[in-house]
């Protein structure tokens, strides 16, 4: 039996997610106020960037593929409390979170950039932790599910 790994680019999936709703729907839809419909599994914490909705990605292969592991790598900035409180909902929807910590002032910044000029920026170091661990844990796994639209990984991709 293979073991399956998934990695996912909270940051990016984030972002696009917000993007296709707003493109399959014409209008804005403010992501923080998202509900669930239509009996859909669907996972929201907007200060950790976290959305997940389960039956669109792996419904028709979960019996075969369904990951072993599965890492969701985003940032944060808020309190320690706070945080604490993401990990435990991101880890409700077995995923292991992986977070980096933002402040405040660099988190505003990249929500401008985004809603001004379509600009997708991420929080130092979301990209490298998540090729690092790819990169470590290929050993282990047989087959890796990186979720993500963004090009920088294809070294990674090629080197695994």
């Amino acid at each position: 039996m293979s073991r399956t790994y998934m990695y996912v680019d909270g940051e990016n999936h984030y972002a696009l997610t917000e993007k296709s709703f707003q493109d399959n729907l014409g209008m804005q839809v403010d992501m923080k106020k998202l509900v669930a419909r239509n009996g859909r599994r669907m996972a929201h914490y907007p200060a950790a960037k976290f959305f997940w909705e389960s039956t669109s990605l792996f419904h028709h292969l979960e019996s075969i593929l369904w990951p072993e592991r599965s890492v969701y790598f985003t940032s944060f900035c808020g309190t320690p409390d706070k945080l604490h409180e993401a990990k435990r909902f991101i880890r409700e929807w077995e995923f292991e979170p992986h977070i980096v910590h933002e402040e405040k002032d660099f988190a505003k910044q990249r929500a401008g950039l985004l809603k001004q000029n379509g600009l997708i920026t991420k929080a130092k170091g979301v990209d490298i932790a998540l090729t690092v661990r790819m990169l470590e844990d290929a050993p282990h796994y047989d087959l890796c599910i990186l979720v993500t639209s963004d090009i920088d990984y294809m070294p990674a991709i090629q080197a695994i």
